[in-house]
This record gives C-alpha cells, structure tokens and sequence, in this order.
C-alpha cells in the first residue's frame, strides 16, 4: 500500500483492505474480495445460506 492511501478493515476477518477491495455481498454486507468469495464457494458448495455470525466465528477463531 502507499504511503497515505487510504484502507478501511473488512468487517468479516478484518482484515486491513483497499477501499476498492470491500465489495457488497449477496446478502448486502460489505466484506473484502476473498471473504465474498468464500461466501459464494460455500453457497455453490452447500446450497446454504452463510450467516454473519457464522462468519464472524470464524474470525473469532483465527484470531485467538
């Protein structure tokens, strides 16, 4: 990243990210490029829908 560019987190891992990286879900939440595509490859994968709170378990986990 440069020097004064600008990043937000992305409120499923976040994770620091460019602005132009957050994108909206399926579902209408704002998450990072590769946080979306996890969301997708579970819905083609299981036919489930992919809850926030499951999301941010996941999160939760990797960050202890």
């Amino acid at each position: 990243m440069a020097l004064f560019e600008k990043s937000i987190r992305c409120p499923v891992c976040n994770g620091s990210k460019k602005e132009e990286e957050i994108v909206t879900t399926v579902y209408g939440w704002k998450a990072c490029r590769d946080c979306n595509q996890e969301i997708e490859d579970y819905r083609k994968n299981t036919g489930d829908a992919v809850s926030y709170t499951h999301l941010r378990a996941h999160e939760t986990r990797g960050n202890l």
